[in-house]
């Protein structure tokens, strides 16, 4: 249905590798907590971007020539295969960048077209906030919702 608004084929299918091999960007979205992507859904050149890093094995992080973090301070932290990877030197963090460095043109994630290159996300909690604030403002616009009582004094008043 979003084909003709996108300007852009959209195929279904039930089989993820076959369409992940016919793809440039793989963008994966699940709530796996073994590895369902590994190295041989990857073609020269393709991108992944991934919400979920458990959802990819080991051997794809290594593959990449670079990667894009939403924060990697943050996320290095956190129990993800990343943060394991490094912790175990097996990860070079010189690969990993910053996606605000990509956005203010720092550094670059991709210096040639046949490098596969991912991105990976831990979440920020500015960016649900500002969803959560957009969403609030929304459901008031238009009447719906329930306002709901989290605390009886806020630490802020």
């Amino acid at each position: 249905e979003y084909s003709e608004s996108l300007g852009v084929e959209i195929i279904p299918t039930t089989d993820a590798k076959a369409a992940a091999l016919k793809s440039q960007l793989i963008v994966g979205e699940t709530t796996a907590r073994t590895p369902i992507i590994d190295k041989s859904w990857l073609t020269p050149g393709c991108g992944l971007v991934t919400m979920h890093t458990a959802e990819v094995s080991d051997e794809v992080i290594l593959a990449a020539e670079n990667i894009a973090a939403d924060y990697w301070t943050q996320m290095r932290t956190h129990a993800n295969p990343l943060a394991r990877l490094s912790q175990e030197g097996k990860l070079d963090e010189s690969g990993i960048i910053d996606l605000c460095e990509l956005v203010l043109g720092k550094k670059k994630l991709r210096t040639s077209d046949d490098q596969f290159v991912m991105s990976a996300s831990l979440g920020l909690g500015a960016l649900d906030i500002m969803i959560g604030y957009q969403m609030y403002l929304n459901a008031t616009k238009m009447g719906i919702g329930t306002k709901v009582a989290l605390w009886d004094n806020p630490l802020w008043e």
